[in-house]
């Protein structure tokens, strides 16, 4: 059940299922101008001449920026499912998930009953899971609570966070991050002992301060002992019921903006959980409503400019929801499934997954094109989604000249809106709200250049990052040569 006026679901074992070749298109052929769009339209061949007045912004003594590097993780877990997580007939069922997910999330109620309610030893159970997961990482949510539940073996200390570091260690499992639940300014000094003790027994990890985003109001600034426990460790997590999120419990989805900003301020992590459970709000379905509230959830951080560093997946109050498939295909088209395997299959495509450039049905990673000297000539690139079209891509975006642009005039726009700086100098263009790319939903920048006289030939490279997320992941997705003429 759910105690609202706490920071955290309060968890009992009677009513807990708790415990979530060539690509692109850039151009044809270039006379004076060039024209194409995502939607098919097809170059006239003819000059297309631009109105009088046009113009170009001075871009010399600009400094191009580059984003910092950062790389999405991501961990999922089911509690009490892990046979059928690890039976090696179900692993085409999610082998996509199996092999990108950063690693296996699990938490002290889980762990208890890993050792208490299982038909197998729990070091075969955790060996099984190593060897099921690529990613050998492990999250472990440990609890301020003295008890899981009433029974002789119900008690929680830290024996029992030792236990499970020393198991999930000895399977072979790399325990990275931790995270407390239940903790209090009023313990400050136990609370801070405990977090030490996950953060560094048989080595040394992140541990976060977790707490419940629906307790504060709108913003964790309105709760001056959030704030303080915040800086007890790495960062922050927040636990994530998607009931909750769906009917906007006190602001919840404010807050988690609100908290994933405060740590970027203050150099911490943060972790934000999706999690199925209903929390009491009827209106939500986990069944039928997951994967799109997950969607709105991850999207909206996205849009608020408020993107952690860690999703973690896990499944409790799941509420009769499936655990396979990840994926269903119709006509080839992949989709995700809503489960509790789809909802990450969608999440790492999101953060993982590269537009393309497309032109007349065909791809292209290389246009050379001529350009009139003294003529504006428009080259319209338009990105679309054909390797997963049923995700929303969020990619960054960024035009990458060589040391011969002397001579050169460009601008880059968007829907008659000039974002030459963002495409050029500030790092890229982050592809979010209205800019997220689908096969039903292309972007079209066009680029406007024209070349002086003694302008040599130029190179740009259009390089896209995958998420603003996940910089580290980045490839040269096409590349533009242009020859003065």
């Amino acid at each position: 059940m759910l105690d609202k006026d706490k920071n955290y679901l309060y968890f009992c074992v009677s009513n807990h299922e708790m415990m979530n070749h060539r690509i692109g298109i850039l151009a044809a052929t270039l006379v004076a101008c060039l024209a194409f769009s995502a939607c098919g339209e097809k170059a006239t061949g003819q000059p297309e001449e631009e109105k009088d007045g046009f113009s170009f912004d001075d871009h010399s003594g600009k400094t191009v920026k580059t984003l910092d590097e950062r790389q999405a993780l991501v961990y999922w877990g089911w509690d009490t499912r892990w046979h059928e997580i690890t039976d090696p007939k179900n692993r085409s069922k999610w082998d996509y998930v199996r092999t990108h997910v950063t690693g296996f999330y699990t938490n002290f109620i889980d762990m208890w009953k890993i050792n208490f309610q299982n038909k197998l030893s729990p070091q075969q159970t955790l060996k099984n899971l190593y060897d099921t997961f690529e990613g050998k990482s492990a999250f472990f949510e440990a609890t301020m609570e003295t008890r899981v539940n009433d029974s002789p073996t119900g008690y929680n200390n830290e024996e029992t966070d030792r236990r499970t570091i020393d198991q999930l260690s000895d399977a072979g499992f790399s325990v990275d991050y931790t995270s407390v639940n239940y903790m209090s300014v009023s313990e400050a000094d136990y609370c801070k002992e405990r977090m030490k003790l996950v953060a560094t027994y048989r080595g040394n990890r992140k541990c976060l301060y977790l707490c419940g985003p629906w307790c504060f109001g709108g913003s964790i600034k309105n709760d001056k002992d959030a704030m303080q426990m915040c800086t007890w460790g790495d960062g922050t997590q927040t636990d994530g019921p998607l009931g909750f999120w769906y009917s906007n419990q006190n602001k919840m989805k404010e807050t988690s903006y609100s908290i994933v900003k405060q740590m970027d301020q203050m150099g911490k992590e943060t972790a934000i959980m999706l999690a199925p459970y209903y929390a009491g709000i009827d209106a939500y379905d986990p069944r039928k409503d997951f994967l799109r509230v997950s969607k709105d959830c991850v999207l909206g951080h996205e849009d608020a400019g408020a993107m952690p560093q860690i999703w973690t997946l896990w499944m409790y109050g799941a509420g009769g929801m499936d655990l396979f498939p990840e994926c269903t295909s119709t006509g080839g088209v992949e989709e995700a499934a809503c489960s509790g395997t789809g909802v990450a299959w969608w999440l790492l495509k999101h953060l993982n997954e590269f537009p393309v450039l497309n032109y007349g049905g065909e791809a292209t990673e290389s246009v050379k094109a001529d350009v009139p000297k003294g003529e504006v000539v428009k080259l319209s690139l338009a990105f679309s989604n054909r390797n997963c079209p049923s995700v929303e891509l969020a990619p960054v975006l960024r035009a990458v000249f060589d040391t011969r642009a002397k001579g050169w005039h460009y601008k880059f726009v968007r829907k008659n809106n000039d974002v030459t700086d963002d495409f050029v100098f500030r790092g890229g263009l982050n592809c979010k709200g209205g800019l997220r790319i689908l096969n039903t939903n292309p972007l079209t920048i066009d680029l406007y250049v024209q070349a002086d006289e003694g302008a040599a030939p130029l190179t740009i490279d259009i390089e896209a990052m995958s998420n603003a997320s996940n910089t580290v992941n980045k490839k040269n997705i096409a590349q533009l040569t242009l020859q003065p003429k």
